[in-house]
């Protein structure tokens, strides 16, 4: 009986979108910690996502997606140079 809940539960997907959130959550305030921002754009940035979780993250990823990229590009490429001179 156990199985059969479990397996119509992983069928409906609900969990598979809370872990796309959960996920959608990580990186955008690993994004908005890392950026170079002033502390009142970060606390409106927390506000709206913690009043409007799905939109306030959905917005932060489509307003800044781009540049969400090229950190994490240069992120990337300073940690390879780094283990290189290592």
């Amino acid at each position: 009986m156990t199985w059969a809940y479990g397996a119509a539960v992983l069928a409906d997907g609900r969990p598979l979108c809370w872990v796309a959130w959960i996920w959608l959550l990580i990186l955008s305030f690993s994004d908005l910690f890392r950026r170079d921002v002033s502390g009142c754009a970060k606390a409106a940035w927390v506000a709206s996502v913690i009043v409007l979780p799905l939109l306030g993250a959905l917005v932060y990823v489509i307003a800044h997606g781009k540049e969400m990229t090229e950190r994490r590009i240069r992120d990337t490429a300073a940690s390879q140079a780094h283990e290189a001179l290592a």
